[in-house]
């Protein structure tokens, strides 16, 4: 069975979490999800770290004991990792005692190696002088500073520190290392956020696209077929020439997704595996305003056409339900319940889930209800009404 291991960063407790923090999870939480959906044993680690001169500058000027202090604030980011459902393995705190045991084996471990090059020791005790910034808690040089030799981010002076460390020889593993990080790792794209341009993105995506299909044939599938899932599929009996061609592009974009999204999941690149999953949605929705679905069911001699529209859109939305879980299960788990499917679509799928359109199994669907309400920019924040 394959495994796969993720480890976000630990989160430093000098502060509440913000939506950076929030971001790096979710993130690390859909990839977690979609191995566990591939069957993959998966591990997902992540904490915070409770350690530092600046931990312990935030608890004096609090007046609260450090460990009292690093209690309180490491609660607050675990309880905010709970809201968001962010399904880690373990939360990991660098006060607890079995850390404590871990970084003594491993600096044992690393006291006793030596270099495959040059058979030294690969850590070695060196003194070392420089400026030191407590904000960054780093040391920096002359070009790091301002005209004022100050630090540019905390504006103060870095003081001129000297002391006896221990250094790892890296550079006898530079080659190597290099081509780790330039080969594996997709280069990284900072982001801009606005509470409007999310508004318009949950709107426009998730309450219009997906939200609509769902919702639209729900109730169609209720109001013809007495809420169970058509079992007709006959795409010949489309006597319309641009609803044919509508379906057809239906089928190739679920075909293309069902390899795409499975390849971008894998290879990080999760915006991508959810534009390929959304094609689909937007397919979809253009396939109902060919056929005109509505207009369908008010003629009996087209009853095939419908049946046949509406089994696609089904599967559409279960398709999209597997693809989609891990980016937001909570809300694809729903999507599942009302399709009338047994299971999860976080369940692990032999070979990835692969299109199935066709004839179906009777099933029920449920009641139609709003997935996705659309939200209000002025409700959000708080904004009087005029």
């Amino acid at each position: 069975m394959p495994r796969f291991y993720i480890t976000t960063a630990i989160d430093y407790v000098n502060g509440s979490p913000h939506l950076g923090h929030a971001y790096e999870k979710v993130l690390a939480d859909a990839l977690a999800r979609w191995h566990r959906q591939q069957g993959h044993a998966t591990y997902f680690l992540t904490g915070t770290d409770e350690h530092g001169q600046k931990v312990a500058r935030s608890a004096a000027a609090e007046g609260k004991d450090p460990k009292a202090y690093v209690d309180e604030i490491s609660k607050r980011f675990s309880s905010a990792w709970q809201a968001l459902d962010v399904s880690y393995d373990q939360f990991f705190r660098t006060t607890d005692r079995r850390h404590e045991l871990a970084v003594q084996e491993l600096f044992r471990r690393l006291n006793d190696a030596l270099s495959p090059k040059t058979g030294q020791k690969v850590l070695f005790s060196e003194s070392y002088e420089g400026l030191y910034c407590e904000g960054c808690e780093a040391f920096k040089t002359d070009k790091d500073l301002d005209e004022k030799g100050e630090c540019p981010i905390h504006h103060s002076v870095p003081k001129k520190v000297e002391e006896t460390n221990f250094f790892f020889r890296l550079s006898e593993y530079d080659d190597a290392l290099r081509f780790y990080l330039l080969d594996s790792f997709a280069t990284g794209r900072d982001g801009e956020f606005t509470l409007e341009q999310f508004v318009e993105h949950c709107n426009t995506h998730l309450a219009n696209k997906l939200g609509n299909l769902a919702s639209r044939t729900t109730t169609l599938v209720h109001k013809n077929f007495a809420g169970e899932a058509p079992a007709e599929w006959n795409p010949d009996a489309f006597t319309d020439a641009g609803a044919r061609e509508g379906l057809d592009a239906v089928l190739a974009a679920a075909a293309t997704a069902a390899v795409e999204v499975p390849k971008a999941w894998q290879e990080l690149r999760l915006n991508e595996a959810l534009e390929h999953a959304w094609l689909v949605v937007e397919r979809a929705n253009e396939f109902v305003d060919r056929t005109k679905p509505w207009e369908l069911a008010k003629d009996p001699a087209r009853r095939d056409e419908l049946a046949t529209t509406l089994s696609a859109l089904l599967e559409v939305l279960r398709l999209v339900s597997v693809w989609a879980w891990p980016a937001m299960p909570t809300k694809c788990d729903a999507l599942w319940t009302t399709l009338g499917l047994t299971g999860s679509p976080g369940d692990p799928q032999d070979g990835g889930v692969q299109p199935a359109f066709g004839a179906t199994a009777a099933r029920t669907i449920g009641a139609t209800s709003i997935l996705f309400p659309r939200i209000d920019v002025k409700a959000l924040t708080g904004e009087a009404k005029a």
